[in-house]
């Protein structure tokens, strides 16, 4: 969009050069042609209003679609901000739900290894029981056999 904005106004000034020039060119043309200074005027004048009115009618376009272009930009804009904003807040959801969902991960590994530590505690001291009571009864038999 900027280009073609670069474009226009550049094609703008070369207009407005255009017209300038053309106005001084009738007025050179009017001046140098033989006829009632009267009647040049009057032709200098009418020309000049001619090209005023046309210049007047060119600023007010070019105001108009610099506003349109300003409101575009404007809308744009906005437009670019609203989705950057929605991306931004779909990002952060996204996070908090990944961070949730590694924090309930965590907590269950906690607990299974919480359970099986308990497990393996219970399992060993069995086997601690189980070996005193064997190694009971073995000194027992060996010092009734003796």
């Amino acid at each position: 969009m900027g280009h073609e904005y670069e474009q226009r106004r550049e094609g703008d000034g070369f207009l407005m050069g255009f017209l300038l020039g053309g106005l001084v060119g009738a007025a050179i043309a009017l001046l140098s042609a033989p006829q009632s200074g009267e009647r040049t005027r009057e032709q200098i004048r009418s020309k000049s209003m001619e090209l005023r009115d046309e210049a007047e009618q060119r600023v007010d376009r070019f105001t108009t679609m610099a506003g349109e272009y300003r409101r575009q930009g404007a809308t744009a804009f906005d437009e670019a901000q609203q989705k950057l904003s929605d991306a931004m807040e779909e990002t952060r959801q996204i996070a908090m739900q990944t961070i949730d969902d590694m924090r309930n991960i965590i907590e269950e590994a906690v607990e299974d290894v919480k359970q099986t530590t308990a497990e393996a505690a219970q399992e060993t001291k069995q086997t601690v029981t189980e070996a005193a009571h064997d190694t009971r009864q073995a000194t027992e038999q060996a010092t009734t056999g003796m």
